[in-house]
């Protein structure tokens, strides 16, 4: 998994997180890191900081045109699509604290781009209501570890990430077959719904269903709605028949799948 680890320049524990995600397998960005940052290319500009513009950065607040001519810089530049380049390539974003604004705009940018994002706080600054955007927010690194170990790369649909993470936070868990198991029992509700004529209720039961659904995804590593796009291109490209009922059968012979099959024989 790529894992872009947004922090601060001031931060002690950033490091540690960057060698123990490594440890784990993952593939993780180090923005303070020389060459490519992914500890993986000795080429590339490494880890900018706004020392290399001015010594003097750290009075730029008592002269706020120094700090808008330090953006246009050719290095700020080079230093801002080196960590944007990071970031779009992750599948997931750590945010470590103690951090500045420049880490928290990166932790929303993964959030808004459906990343999975996680805040690990082993020291804070003070408190940031915020983070509440996070699926995790902890103290405890082992905990992101794990949920990053159990994670597709795969993003996630705005929405399936949502249930994702209302179900977490609900202590919501159990197998592949436990959530199947409770997604029959939405079923035979909305049954009863739909044989009763009670649509109204049953638009509920069908959320439920879907919800259900999207859980039992997360689960096994899936993006639900890449996999219905995936499948409807399938669909399109069949020949259907209509049922005695009305309902539609495909066609056998004319899904594309096995139509290579037979040309490959």
């Amino acid at each position: 998994m790529n894992i872009y680890v947004a922090s601060s320049w001031r931060n002690d524990f950033q490091p540690e997180v960057v060698k123990v995600l490594r440890k784990d397998g993952h593939r993780v960005y180090d923005f303070k890191e020389d060459g490519d940052g992914w500890g993986q290319g000795i080429h590339g500009p490494g880890g900018f900081h706004w020392s290399e513009i001015d010594p003097d950065w750290q009075k730029w607040p008592s002269d706020i045109q120094k700090y808008i001519d330090g953006l246009k810089n050719p290095r700020a530049t080079e230093g801002f699509h080196r960590d944007m380049d990071a970031l779009e390539q992750a599948d997931a974003c750590v945010m470590v604290m103690p951090c500045g604004s420049s880490a928290s705009m990166e932790m929303g940018w993964a959030v808004g781009a459906n990343c999975h994002v996680y805040v690990y706080i082993p020291r804070m600054r003070e408190p940031d209501l915020m983070v509440k955007m996070a699926d995790l927010v902890t103290a405890d690194l082992g905990e992101i570890r794990s949920q990053l170990n159990k994670t597709s790369p795969r993003l996630r649909s705005a929405e399936q990430r949502r249930i994702g993470t209302w179900y977490k936070k609900n202590d919501g868990g159990g197998f592949p077959m436990d959530r199947l198991r409770r997604l029959r029992k939405e079923l035979d509700e909305l049954e009863v719904d739909i044989y009763c004529g009670n649509h109204g209720h049953a638009k509920e039961e069908l959320a439920d269903v879907a919800i259900c659904l999207s859980v039992i995804a997360d689960s096994i590593g899936c993006d639900l709605h890449t996999e219905v796009s995936k499948k409807m291109d399938i669909n399109e490209a069949r020949q259907w028949t209509r049922s005695e009922d009305g309902t539609l059968s495909h066609v056998k012979g004319t899904d594309p799948r096995e139509l290579q099959t037979l040309e490959s024989k």
